[in-house]
């Protein structure tokens, strides 16, 4: 087993090449990735969150506030 880091905008193209056999990465499926490579079910889910200092908490804009 080699472990290689790469760029993540290479991963794709690699795994198409045969330059790598395997991606293990934080990566969204979508339907365009989903045209080029094989996923797996995914493992892991997680939600994305946003952090903002106390004294600019009024500056979140109403659409993202309105989401939380």
């Amino acid at each position: 087993l080699k472990i290689v880091n790469m760029q993540f905008d290479s991963l794709l193209g690699a795994l198409k090449t045969g330059k790598i056999d395997i991606i293990i990465s934080g990566m969204t499926t979508t339907p365009e990735r989903k045209k080029e490579v094989d996923f797996t079910e995914p493992y892991m889910m997680t939600n994305n969150t946003m952090l903002v200092k106390k004294s600019e908490k009024e500056k979140k804009s109403k659409k993202a506030n309105e989401n939380l």
